[in-house]
């Protein structure tokens, strides 16, 4: 499914927020300096953030750097910044890929995962289980875990609406 982009926050054309679809791009366009983050960058940054997870069509947010060379690769693998490092030809369709497999999952459960990864990474005694257990919990109680079973035994794709 092709989306037309949309805009989504403007602060400066260094910092480009776009929307597709379900999906939030979020485009480091320094190119000249392998996106390089400048201050006035790092001002719109939040911002960006904020107008996707504001949106409620945004279901997931991807980030990425202008140009073919848009960051060193094999320096963000080293330090653990991305998982892999794939060829500049299929960056963008394999990007995609994933993105448009995350939106199309249940937005409370995808939720709910990355709240419970988020407590996972804190220090144990700050974790907030119950949290996590109220967000799954809900998610087995919500109009669209419903959905997902009336879909799988009619045999056609779920239309889910986050609640």
């Amino acid at each position: 499914m092709n989306h037309p982009a949309a805009p989504l926050h403007h602060l400066t054309d260094r910092l480009i927020a776009r929307k597709e679809g379900a999906i939030g791009w979020i485009v480091f366009n320094n190119p000249e300096r392998h996106n390089a983050t400048s201050y006035e960058m790092w001002q719109g940054l939040p911002l960006a953030l904020d107008a996707c997870v504001s949106d409620p069509d945004v279901r997931v947010i991807v980030l990425r750097g202008a140009g073919e060379k848009a960051f060193s690769a094999a320096e963000a693998l080293q330090m653990g910044l991305v998982n892999r490092v794939l060829p500049a030809a299929v960056v963008e369709s394999y990007t995609r890929d994933i993105a448009a497999t995350i939106a199309a999952n249940v937005p409370l459960t995808v939720a709910a995962v990355k709240r419970s990864l988020l407590e996972y990474m804190k220090n144990p005694v700050e974790r907030d289980l119950a949290l996590c257990q109220s967000m799954v919990e809900a998610c087995f109680a919500s109009e669209d875990y419903k959905e997902g079973q009336a879909a799988f035994m009619e045999k056609r794709t779920p239309q889910f609406k986050g609640r």
